[in-house]
This record gives structure tokens, C-alpha cells and sequence, in this order.
């Protein structure tokens, strides 16, 4: 185990505000986890042990981020307020990705009100996104957007140029999974062109990852394919997005018959999705195995992998079970086993009636149940 962080007695930077700060906003990852956490003194100070944890967790060393935080919060004070509202904030943003929503919910929703009763907008900003993060990737898609535009706010009053590019980020996706797509691809872009501005270029990376893969979701168009191997073809350490823009790229390589490259791109996802650990990294591989084995070996093949998909999706994945319920479906059909499709099609029914998400109504239409009744539009 590493070492508790070395403490300087004294320190009078401002924490967000350090050449440390600035490099992590930069998405300069690696270089602040070198010069923090894995300096041969261990000489963080405390005002940059927030980035350090930031930092670590964006490379995919959560285990590690976690051990710099408990650092921080063991050790002797001071103990910064915005330093603990920061940490906790990139730690939850990497649990709820990974699909470890207890984790998630102690670090970004249990005691949120305390930490939103202090006067500092900053830190309300990244309280108040953490709470948006936590509603994103638990389908609360409507509390999303209005947490996000709470930050956003608060990241004005802070003037906190990072914080302001997240909140428009996040609205942006969560209107997209409303099915707002005009509305959601605006925000994306607005945040994509502010990550620019600013030269925050991992977040433009990732915004941009977004954009491409909402566009294959959901336009059709001879370009996509493209886009996607464009992005693909940008080094970067951000290896969720990647993952997503791999897997979508697999999807599109199997459509246009090119069943190899179809599989090569799947086992870079795989690899990847071991090397994280994560729930939700394996389930989206398996989900990206199950669109590509239909198109290259027919809906008969997916049977086998359906199984392995389902026990590892949660009940809060509602876009992951609108697709596995449409994959029983169309299984079903395929292997005319009337009654796993109606069963499938009645989970979807039910999944539709209760969840945001715009996936299970897509799911219904594209296995030929009814479509409900839109949910009403979320006010942006």
C-alpha cells in the first residue's frame, strides 16, 4: 500500500487555482498523477490532493484515487472543505460510471445538504453535479437536467470555467436519453466548443466521443462510420469514452459486412473492460457482442450471450435492459418461442411505463410492440 501523503505545514494557494489544478482541467492526467501521487517523495500539497484523486481515477486507478483520498481524510488537517467536495466528487463520478451505485451514492448523494449549506459556489457547483452524475447513471433523467442547471448556476456565481462545461455537458446527455436529440446535441456542442476555448482538451475528446456515437445511435448516414474511426485515431487516456466509441464502431464495421474488423475492435473493448474491472464495462461489452454476433451469425447465435448480459445488469441500467428485453424478443421471434418474446415484450411494456429513458419505447417499436405515449418534455 502506498504511503499516507507527505503534508507541507504551510500552504496559502487556493484550491482549483494551483499550476496542478490548471494542468488536470487541461485533462493532463497523466502528468498531474506523476507529479502528485507517484512522485518519488510523495510531496502533494494539500490543495492539489483533489486533482491527484481526479487524476488517478480518469486513468482508470480508482483502488489508487481511493487510497489518496483516505490520505487526505486520515491524516492530520487542515482538512480543506473544497478539497473534500472535489475528491469525493471525481471518486463518485468513477464508482457511478463503473456501475457501483452504493459506492456512488455515499460519496455523491449522502450528505449533500451539508456540503450544499457552505456559502462557497464552488463548491456547490461540484455538489450539485454530483448529485446530476448520481441521477445520470441511475435513469433519473429529469432530476439530471435540473441538478446540472443548478450547477450550472452555481458555476457561474463561482466563475469556475470547468464546472460550467461539465453541467452543460450533462444536460446535454440527459435530454438526449429523453429522446430530445436536437435539443441534447445542442448542449453537447455548446460544451464541446467552451471545452475548446478554454484548451480543455481530454473533455473536448470526450464530448466529442459523445456526439459521434449519439449520431450512429440514432442517424443514419455515410459518414458515421467514419467519424467514429476518426475518433478512435486521437490518442487519449480517456478509456470510457474510447470504450463506448469502440464498441459502436464494432457495431457499425458488422452492418457494412466487415465482420473481422467487427471483432478486432470487440476485443480491444474486451481488453479493456478487464483491465477496468467494472460492472458496466463488461455489460457494454456483452451488449456490443450481442449487436455484432446478429448481424454477422443471426439472432439464433445470441442466445448464449444473452444470459451472461443479464446477470450482469443492474436494475438501475434501464437502457441496458430495454436492450437485452428487445434482444429476448427478437430471439424469441427468431427461434419462434412465442412465449420468451412475450415476455420480453411485457417487461418492455412495463419498463416503458416506468422509466425515462427514451430506449425502452425505441425497443418497442423495434420489436413491433406498442409504442406508449411520449413522457412529457423535460424544460431546458
Amino acid at each position: 500500500m502506498k504511503p499516507t501523503p507527505r503534508r507541507r505545514s504551510v500552504s496559502r494557494a487556493t484550491v482549483g487555482e494551483t499550476p496542478i489544478a490548471r494542468d488536470f482541467f487541461a485533462g493532463q492526467y497523466a502528468k498531474v498523477a506523476a507529479a502528485t501521487f507517484d512522485a518519488p517523495a510523495m510531496d502533494t500539497t494539500p490543495e492539489d490532493v483533489a486533482f491527484a484523486v481526479g487524476a488517478l481515477t480518469f486513468l482508470g486507478r480508482v483502488p489508487e484515487a481511493e487510497i489518496c483520498f483516505d490520505g487526505f481524510r486520515l491524516g492530520p488537517g487542515p482538512h480543506d472543505a473544497r478539497t473534500a467536495t472535489a475528491s469525493r466528487f471525481f471518486l463518485g463520478l468513477a464508482h457511478a460510471r463503473a456501475g457501483d451505485f452504493a459506492r456512488a451514492h455515499e460519496l455523491l448523494v449522502a450528505q449533500a445538504r451539508t456540503r450544499l449549506a457552505e456559502r462557497d459556489p464552488w463548491m456547490r457547483a461540484l455538489t450539485l453535479q454530483g448529485l446530476a452524475c448520481y441521477r445520470y447513471f441511475t435513469g433519473k433523467f429529469r432530476a439530471a437536467a435540473r441538478h446540472a442547471l443548478r450547477a450550472l448556476r452555481a458555476a457561474h456565481a463561482a466563475r469556475f470555467a470547468y464546472a460550467q462545461m461539465l453541467s452543460t455537458d450533462l444536460r446535454g446527455h440527459a435530454l438526449v436519453q429523453l429522446g430530445q436529440f436536437q435539443a441534447g446535441s445542442a448542449l453537447l456542442e455548446q460544451a464541446q466548443s467552451h471545452a475548446e476555448r478554454l484548451d480543455f482538451g481530454l473533455n473536448a475528446y470526450a464530448i466529442a466521443c459523445s456526439r459521434v456515437v449519439y449520431k450512429a445511435r440514432f442517424k443514419v448516414g455515410p459518414d458515421v462510420l467514419a467519424d467514429l474511426e476518426a475518433q478512435l485515431a486521437v490518442k487519449a487516456h480517456d478509456f470510457y469514452s474510447r470504450r463506448t466509441v469502440l464498441t459502436q464502431a464494432a457495431v457499425q464495421y458488422a452492418l457494412r459486412g466487415r465482420g473481422g474488423d467487427a471483432v478486432a475492435a470487440l476485443a480491444e473493448v474486451d481488453r479493456d473492460a478487464l483491465r477496468a474491472d467494472a460492472r458496466r464495462a463488461r455489460v457494454t461489452s456483452l451488449i456490443g457482442r450481442l449487436q455484432v454476433t446478429r448481424w454477422t451469425r443471426g439472432l439464433d447465435a445470441c442466445a448464449a450471450l444473452l444470459e451472461d448480459a443479464v446477470a450482469l445488469v443492474d436494475e438501475k441500467d434501464v437502457a441496458f435492459r430495454a436492450e437485452l428485453h428487445a434482444f429476448e424478443a427478437l430471439v424469441g421471434e427468431a427461434t419462434g418461442d412465442a412465449t420468451r418474446r412475450e415476455r420480453a415484450l411485457s417487461a418492455l411494456r412495463g419498463l416503458a411505463g416506468r422509466a425515462e429513458h427514451v430506449a425502452p419505447r425505441a425497443a418497442l417499436a423495434q420489436v413491433g410492440g406498442e409504442r406508449p405515449r411520449p413522457l412529457a418534455e423535460v424544460a431546458h
